[in-house]
């Protein structure tokens, strides 16, 4: 309990990724938990990426992944989706949209 990171008082939203097929860590489910935590109306955005293992969140697009062979296409495909959301995110929380 002592390691657990106060979320619902982080001031700023929270850009948030998982992959359904993560064998590195539980990340679905502790981004699920996150946003319940943190509740709705905070600018939050939680995507959560089918076939996508723990790469998916972690490089940028067109850099292979590491994870197994099964999983890096949609790894590859899931970062494209990361990244259309991701730079708009960053435009609006920055004030620069």
């Amino acid at each position: 309990p002592a390691a657990l990171i106060p979320v619902a008082t982080i001031p700023v939203p929270l850009f948030l990724i998982c992959g359904n097929v993560d064998s590195v860590w539980p990340s679905c489910p502790a981004t699920a938990k996150i946003e319940s935590e943190r509740g709705t109306g905070r600018g939050d955005v939680n995507l959560v990426i089918a076939g996508a293992g723990h790469g998916v969140g972690s490089i940028a697009p067109g850099i292979p992944s590491s994870d197994p062979a099964g999983q890096r296409q949609y790894d590859a495909l899931g970062r494209i989706q990361v990244w259309a959301q991701l730079i708009p995110y960053l435009a609006r929380v920055s004030g620069a949209s």
